[in-house]
């Protein structure tokens, strides 16, 4: 009889286990995401641009971060404030599927000119576990520059670059000319000190390697592209003008 019984407990027990472990497989405890990492911001003559800052070819914002290494990585939410607000608002929900490469971005179109927003980044899972909040991104978009001259076929390889000041450019204390060309390399990023803003009723103006910072003295023949970029007086703030095309003949 007591040998029965040992044999029937451990049948028991036996199942016990097997149920036991079916139950903890079940309900698998899973780690919540790391916060994302955002990429810092470039200085305005940096030629690789990235962390946050305005496009040239919108009134948007865009801010950066490294995409996370969790298997289980299901997207991001993106939440925003503006300045005098006290909380966040969710703005966007980013899936991973519509993610390539190492950085995520995000271009906020619902921005309005000289109003500062700031930004954090949660990351979530396939089970909905939530990062805690990335550190914050700020930024506040000026008017844009608006480039006049050089544009379609010149002769001058010494050009004057000409733009106009744009709708509000009180706010703009230097800007910044960038040329590339055809293969998409920069040729010239001028230094900010010899792009004061100031004379805002007359169109502003920049001979070409003014600084001596050009990879050459003059352009080659070829197709180049330019623009002017706006630096504010606050920290994390100015504007891209649109990309102007023109070629040395």
């Amino acid at each position: 009889m007591a040998r029965t019984f040992t044999r029937f407990g451990m049948f028991i027990a036996t199942l016990a286990l097997l149920f036991s472990g079916c139950e903890r497989g079940s309900n698998k405890v899973t780690v919540a995401p790391d916060p994302p990492v955002v990429l810092p911001a470039s200085e305005c003559t940096s030629a690789d641009e990235q962390g946050i800052d305005a496009i040239p070819e919108w009134d948007w914002i865009r801010l950066e971060w490294w995409v996370g290494p969790e298997e289980d990585l299901a997207g991001y939410e993106i939440y925003r404030h503006r300045e005098g607000e006290a909380a966040d608002s969710l703005v966007a929900v980013l899936p991973i599927e519509e993610i390539s490469g190492e950085v995520a971005f995000y271009e906020d179109e619902d921005v309005a000119l000289q109003v500062r927003y700031f930004y954090t980044i949660k990351a979530f899972d396939e089970a909905k576990n939530a990062s805690t909040a990335s550190d914050t991104l700020t930024y506040m978009l000026l008017s844009k520059l608006m480039p006049d001259q050089p544009r379609g076929d010149i002769t001058d390889r010494i050009p004057e670059f000409i733009f106009n000041w744009g709708d509000d450019p009180s706010t703009i204390i230097h800007y910044v000319v960038k040329v590339k060309d055809a293969l998409n390399t920069y040729v010239w990023i001028s230094d900010p000190a010899h792009g004061i803003a100031r004379e805002y009723e007359n169109p502003g103006h920049m001979v070409y390697n003014v600084d001596g910072g050009a990879a050459s003295d003059s352009l080659e023949s070829g197709v180049y592209f330019w623009r002017v970029d706006g630096v504010g007086s606050e920290e994390y703030s100015g504007s891209e003008s649109r990309w102007m095309r023109f070629k040395v003949q």
